[in-house]
């Protein structure tokens, strides 16, 4: 959902779900998690961070959201609302930190939610052991704050 996320940018969504609490809603199953985590911030634009190569990891700016869509009475027992994600990605002007409704490129992208993400996802992308012991050190660090 979140083009090139680095670790560093999976930590800050961990921390800024235990700031918000988010892990104390009640019921919240396990496949939900990455739904719930790409609604804790924004992803601005991210450039290499080598000096040689300043070219985009990420050119967009991405912001996510649940889409809600009213329903009448009649139909919330007939014809339940399914939950989607709808991801907007922005082209940020150089000097700007935040995007406004005119820097849209295109019709929002939307993602079923689904229970499915987590048992689908590809087990033999296998993380580099040094990212693997950075996440579960931060972990370590943020459960003692729950």
């Amino acid at each position: 959902m979140v083009a090139n996320l680095t670790a560093d940018e999976f930590i800050e969504l961990l921390e800024a779900a235990t700031e918000r609490r988010s892990w104390a809603y009640v019921g919240m199953p396990v496949w939900a998690v990455p739904y719930m985590l790409v609604l804790q911030r924004d992803f601005p634009p991210q450039r290499s961070k080598d000096p040689k190569r300043r070219q985009f990891l990420r050119r967009l700016y991405f912001r996510f959201w649940f889409h809600y869509e009213p329903m009448t009475l009649d139909t919330l027992w007939i014809q339940p609302a399914d939950t989607v994600l709808m991801r907007a990605t922005y082209d940020l002007p150089d000097g700007k930190r935040t995007p406004s409704e005119d820097d849209i490129t295109a019709d929002p992208r939307t993602f079923a939610v689904s229970d499915r993400l987590l048992a689908e996802a590809d087990p033999a992308a296998n993380l580099p052991l040094r990212l693997v012991g950075k996440i579960e050190a931060a972990l370590q660090r943020l459960q003692t704050r729950l």
